[in-house]
């Protein structure tokens, strides 16, 4: 999570990523039951999660509303590729539902245990398994890829600041760059449906503001060259996923073409 813009990025390196929903459901409830002792108030189980601040109640409950959605995600494919899908399949949903719904973040780990306890976490791991065949492994690398994207953007960033772009260009590149480094750093929960809304976000302002753009493209400003190169490079990121939609087709190429 990075909604107080003040995290590393040891939770992108720390989880693998996948299109299993359900194998990214377990690895985030693996990592909220990491080092708990009985009483370890839930705060800092979910900080542990989302890479933030035990303080950070913005960034923790904006996490929890991902892991909501990512529920469901996985109770639906589970329906979807389990036929005649027995009642006992979903118990670990509906305890994981369970689980999110408790907002006192002053919980203490042993009143929450029993929602997330190893029956439920096996149930979860051999749903996974029995999904598995249903999506593509992430490419080789890919870790190491959202790593390197993520510091390409924080340079952009500030690249970006120090330009000498209108400052109606420079609010529409950050906003933008932040957009695509929030869906990157959420992608190991989310998957790629976060950073398939980012890109279709930044392509939408683009061609909104197409035509100062293509002002500073006729110039070959540098950094706006290296903004496509980047949307592009996120759009590689999801090449792989099995249900990614058409419109991410090589998003950078698409937007130059359109402004050329």
């Amino acid at each position: 999570m990075t909604a107080s813009g003040d995290i590393g990025m040891g939770g992108v390196i720390g989880l693998e990523i996948k299109n299993n929903p359900v194998g990214r459901l377990r690895d985030a409830l693996n990592k909220f039951k990491d080092n708990a002792r009985p009483d370890t108030q839930i705060m800092h189980l979910w900080a542990n999660v989302f890479d933030c601040s035990a303080t950070d109640t913005q960034a923790i409950f904006g996490g929890i509303s991902m892991m909501f959605r990512l529920n469901s995600e996985a109770r639906n494919a589970t329906l979807a590729y389990t036929k005649d899908s027995p009642a006992f399949f979903f118990k670990p949903f509906d305890q994981v539902d369970e689980l999110l719904s408790v907002m006192a973040m002053h919980t203490q780990w042993n009143s929450v245990r029993a929602m997330v306890n190893d029956q439920i976490m096996t149930a979860l791991e051999f749903i996974e398994h029995l999904l598995d065949a249903n999506f593509l492994k992430s490419a080789p690398g890919t870790q190491d890829k959202v790593v390197s994207v993520l510091a390409k953007i924080d340079e952009l960033i500030e690249s970006c600041l120090a330009s000498d772009l209108t400052d109606e260009l420079k609010r529409l590149f950050v906003r933008q760059l932040q957009s695509l480094r929030s869906a990157l750093f959420d992608y190991r929960i989310s998957g790629p449906v976060g950073l398939e809304a980012a890109l279709e976000q930044a392509a939408g302002g683009v061609l909104r503001n197409q035509a100062a753009i293509k002002a500073e493209l006729t110039e070959k400003n540098p950094f706006v060259m290296s903004f496509f190169d980047v949307l592009g490079k996120v759009n590689d990121l999801t090449s792989g996923y099995q249900t990614a939609a058409i419109v991410l087709a090589p998003v950078g190429a698409m937007l130059l073409n359109i402004l050329r």
